[in-house]
């Protein structure tokens, strides 16, 4: 989805969230793997759009959902009772976004 030659950049700037020995792996074995599989593939531009706008719409929930339904990356202030009440009230709006950028839509709206 992403060229050559920021998609590696990236994938290192991410997995140094992991802990050691799992950063170690993705960049020491796994990465290399995937590009020696992936050198031949190609992506047509138009595809690599559409591909896109499904990972933004994705990040945008997986993001959300590990900010307020999630311990992993909670910071403190969330759980003020001001700050859950605005993410419960503010749902239907990131589903909106990510919905619309993603092209698919929501299917449980009355969760």
């Amino acid at each position: 989805m992403l060229p050559g030659w920021i998609a590696p950049t990236i994938l290192e700037q991410l997995v140094k969230l992991l802990e050691p020995h799992q950063h170690d792996f993705i960049i020491g074995s796994y990465m290399p793997e995937m590009v020696e599989a992936l050198k031949d593939v190609k992506i047509p531009f138009y595809d690599s759009i559409v591909m896109a706008r499904l990972f933004i719409g994705l990040i945008i929930k997986i993001v959300y959902a590990f900010l307020y339904q999630e311990e992993h990356i909670t910071p403190d202030f969330l759980f003020e009772p001001g700050w859950i009440s605005f993410g419960g009230h503010m749902i239907w709006a990131v589903n909106m976004i990510a919905d619309t950028l993603s092209g698919q839509t929501q299917t449980d709206l009355g969760v």
